[in-house]
């Protein structure tokens, strides 16, 4: 409420966790209890509660200070007061907000000092992230300087087009959809459901069908989906290319279109959990030729993605998902679930779809999008090193390493409201806020 997000409608059904609706409106399941409201007494609906207990616990505390629900809601704060340059006028603004009385002067003092120290410190990580990722990406180009000039060797070296051919980089499923819905490497051969149909070799997917495969032969975390899709138009938005999901759609990993934003590509999941913006270009050309769209999902939860094998975009790191063998299967046509749903179905044709159980290489994205000709592995190249050259390349990566740790430390980038959002989030821990009365 202090926020200003609470609704306070009347009546209607009940809704399920975090909500901005009283916790009266909160499904219960006696099993599944919601932990926010528990450690702050909620009564367990095992037995009557004819009095609610009243404790003090440090775990009280480290929730006020920690949890997601608590932190969205100081951000909110920050963000809905007037922007204004006076830290006096933003520091009582959040006062009479929360507080419902102005700051003494002893608290705008305390206040304004806390704010500073935090901007201080905020911009100071900014700075140093940027020069982290500077140096990033300088070692990074050194070492594909070196690793490309020795592709370039090789292929100059291999003569023969038989000598020239991919490596097999061993899917664990492949559709071609040339004749029906069977996966030429392994048993996960498609059904197709509602409208979803073979034709002209490719699938065809108009809203109103998908397919769906048997489940999984073998547990996934790192995994590669890639896919050859031609889309109906460029103003759909939702859709699913190739999911992998558990068997009730619950959890999944899906190449998505335009889900969060109009005409990009991401990689879609459950509640957008694992779900960040590449910030690639607007897909311009999908409507008019096939394009190759690669989501690479790694064992460390970084997420890449490319586009006919070109990054697209920017990688990013975040929870990892494991899909359990046996308890989960890969869907096409479908952003998730079990039947046609408005806002998940892709209009298209899907002309060739991949699943690989382990997180391709940008060579092999390349080799596995373009089917080229000048694909050399990176164990090729690696062998193909000299001595000087292996040295060079082990002490950057090593650099990198250090560097990335380094940058994984400094914590998420912070927006320009986060000083402020602190000091709501401070507000939030006083006790006069705490023990209303």
């Amino acid at each position: 409420m202090a926020a200003g997000q609470l609704d306070r409608k009347l009546y209607g059904p009940p809704v399920e966790g975090r909500s901005n609706r009283r916790s009266v409106y909160v499904q219960v399941i006696r099993n599944r209890l919601d932990p926010f409201l528990n450690t702050f007494d909620a009564p367990v609906p095992f037995s009557a509660t004819g009095r609610r207990d009243v404790t003090t616990v440090p775990a009280q505390s480290l929730t006020l200070f920690n949890d997601p629900f608590v932190l969205d809601l100081a951000a909110r704060v920050a963000s809905s007061i007037e922007d204004d340059d006076d830290d006096d006028v933003l520091i009582g603004t959040t006062w009479r907000r929360l507080l419902g009385r102005d700051p003494s002067p002893q608290e705008l003092l305390q206040a304004r000092r806390l704010v500073q120290s935090l901007q201080d410190r905020y911009a100071e990580l900014a700075r140093r992230r940027t020069a982290v990722e500077t140096q990033i990406a300088e070692r990074r180009r050194d070492v594909n300087a070196v690793r490309d000039g020795v592709r370039s060797q090789l292929l100059e070296v291999r003569g023969a087009p038989e000598e020239k051919q991919p490596s097999d980089l061993k899917p664990l499923a492949h559709w071609d959809f040339q004749g029906g819905l069977q996966d030429s490497v392994g048993s996960l051969h498609g059904e197709a459901k509602g409208a979803a149909r073979v034709e002209h070799g490719a699938l065809v997917v108009d809203g109103a069908g998908w397919v769906a495969t048997p489940p999984l032969p073998e547990t996934l975390t790192a995994k590669t989906l890639q896919a050859r899709v031609l889309l109906d138009d460029l103003n759909q938005s939702g859709g699913g290319v190739v999911t992998v999901q558990t068997l009730d759609g619950g959890q999944f990993d899906s190449i998505v279109f335009a889900e969060k934003r109009p005409k990009r590509w991401l990689a879609g999941s459950n509640n957008l959990r694992r779900t960040k913006p590449f910030e690639g270009t607007d897909e311009r050309e999908a409507a008019d030729e096939p394009v190759v769209v690669t989501v690479v999902y790694h064992a460390d939860g970084t997420i890449a993605g490319y586009r006919n094998g070109k990054p697209y975009g920017t990688p990013y790191k975040t929870d990892v998902q494991t899909f359990q063998k046996g308890e989960s299967q890969v869907v096409f046509g479908l952003r998730h679930g079990t039947g046609v749903q408005s806002g998940r179905m892709l209009r298209g044709r899907i002309l060739e779809a991949t699943l690989f159980d382990r997180a391709l290489a940008p060579d092999e994205v390349l080799a596995a999008a373009t089917g080229a000709s000048s694909f050399v592995s990176a164990a090729d190249v690696l062998a193909a090193m000299t001595p000087a050259q292996k040295r060079r390349v082990e002490e950057w990566e090593r650099t990198i390493r250090t560097l990335e740790a380094e940058r994984a430390s400094l914590g998420e980038p912070v927006g320009a409201d986060q000083a402020y959002a602190d000091l709501a989030l401070a507000v939030f821990n006083m006790k006069e806020f705490i023990y209303v009365r």
